[in-house]
């Protein structure tokens, strides 16, 4: 069972901007739910690293005969993405949960305006087609429709 503790920094909780797809596809998930956990278990509580790994992401991957990795991989990918895109590097810092990297930065002021950060969003994208297809129900949640994304 997966469990709740303090985050490690003060960037462990922030906001996050997504893309018009990617929040309207949470969006419908969640199902109008207004507390507790995005991803959770039966019970409520939050899904062990551990068994999402077991269970799901490592057999997609040898499905798709890629190595085996974890969740940092995306993180990984998603500040690649961002570079590559041209991304101003405090709002990646920002979108990220990483610190400010010098005192220069402190100035910018770029994490404040929201409706850039979204126009940003929207323009850097998710860095690849999202597409929701039905699936089986997984093991470790079966009061939730499961939906596989298909890359």
């Amino acid at each position: 069972m997966g469990v709740y503790s303090p985050q490690k920094t003060r960037n462990g909780i922030r906001e996050v901007d997504l893309p018009w797809p990617v929040a309207s596809m949470l969006e419908n998930f969640i199902d109008g739910r207004k507390d507790g956990f995005i991803f959770r278990s039966s019970n409520g509580s939050a899904l062990a690293q551990s068994i999402v790994l077991r269970r799901s992401l490592h057999p997609i991957l040898a499905s798709m005969k890629r190595e085996k990795t974890g969740f940092h991989s995306f993180r990984r990918f998603r500040v690649t993405h961002l570079r590559k895109q041209g991304t101003p590097e405090d709002l990646l810092r920002f979108w990220i949960g990483h610190g400010d990297k010098t005192v220069t930065d402190r100035y910018a002021k770029l994490c404040e305006d929201v409706a850039f950060r979204k126009a940003q969003a929207e323009r850097v994208g998710i860095g690849f087609n999202l597409e929701v297809v039905p699936c089986c129900p997984p093991k470790f949640n079966e009061e939730q429709p499961a939906q596989v994304v298909v890359m």
